[in-house]
């Protein structure tokens, strides 16, 4: 019972730091194995998104959540850009239904709001 009660704060901590966007892999280093995440997805308590994101809820994402899940399903070296990134930094968002994303070629894209720009 320890192991739940660890992995359970540990994931609260995780959630509020992403604004409970966690990815697959961090599920994971917490002790959530695939059976378990497919099980809460299966539950429709929480929701994928893209590939290598689970968003830890059954609802409509806020536009924050939108904005890690984007960066954290396309990867390492993906970041917000343009005006979103403005918009984190206090410019009130002039395009809220859609967001920007730089990410190489490489990186996996998810269908969203988010347009992407590419570099190689």
């Amino acid at each position: 019972m320890h192991a739940i009660s660890d992995a359970s704060s540990d994931l609260c901590q995780l959630a509020k730091r992403q604004q409970g966007v966690p990815t697959r892999i961090q599920l994971s280093d917490l002790g959530f194995n695939q059976h378990a995440i497919r099980a809460q997805i299966a539950a429709r308590r929480w929701q994928p998104w893209g590939f290598h994101v689970v968003i830890l809820h059954n609802f409509e994402p806020t536009r924050q959540q939108l904005m890690w899940a984007a960066v954290l399903d396309a990867g390492y070296p993906a970041a917000l850009a343009s005006h979103t990134a403005l918009e984190l930094h206090g410019l009130k968002p002039f395009a809220p239904e859609a967001g920007q994303l730089a990410a190489p070629t490489y990186c996996v894209q998810h269908p969203s709001r988010f347009a992407w720009s590419r570099s190689s």
